[in-house]
């Protein structure tokens, strides 16, 4: 019979398949250790049944972040607007109102937002006391008389917030 001629070669054959069949085997088992330890970083157990409570876990986080960064927008946004109303550009002049009082102790500064909307306040200084004075600037104007110091170091601020 042609088996028994053959037993040498159907036994090499045989043994060759059997050593590709070990070859193939380690190389799917290397693969399925690389896929379990994937499934172990993403799942925290290794166990393909939580996955399903993985990405829902996943799912829910995103969903939270993605309100939460939409919270942090509408606060930015209204933080911007808030910002913009706040006092941030001064401008300040030291002078002598009088002649008899030296060393430049009378003072006028402009206090105003990007709407040029503040006020400007002065501080008189003669040697029988001191006054202090609070006009409020709407749209870079006053209702009230602006001295020629206070009239200057609004014109100096309303120029320095057309600058920027």
């Amino acid at each position: 019979m042609w088996i028994e001629e053959n037993l040498d070669l159907l036994l090499i054959v045989l043994a060759g398949v059997v050593v590709l069949l070990l070859i193939w085997n380690i190389i799917l088992t290397i693969f399925l250790y690389r896929a379990n330890k994937r499934v172990r970083i993403f799942t925290g157990t290794g166990e393909i049944a939580d996955l399903e409570k993985v990405i829902a876990n996943y799912t829910d986080a995103h969903k939270r972040l993605d309100k939460r960064v939409k919270e942090n927008a509408r606060n930015l946004k209204m933080l911007d607007e808030r910002t913009s109303l706040y006092k941030g550009n001064v401008e300040i002049m030291r002078y002598n109102a009088f002649d008899q009082a030296g060393q430049n102790l009378s003072y006028s500064i402009a206090f105003l937002d990007e709407n040029a909307d503040g006020i400007v306040l002065s501080g008189i200084y003669a040697q029988a006391g001191s006054s202090t004075y609070a006009k409020p600037i709407t749209a870079g104007k006053s209702d009230y008389k602006l001295s020629p110091e206070e009239h200057r170091v609004l014109d100096a601020l309303l120029a320095k917030i057309k600058q920027a």
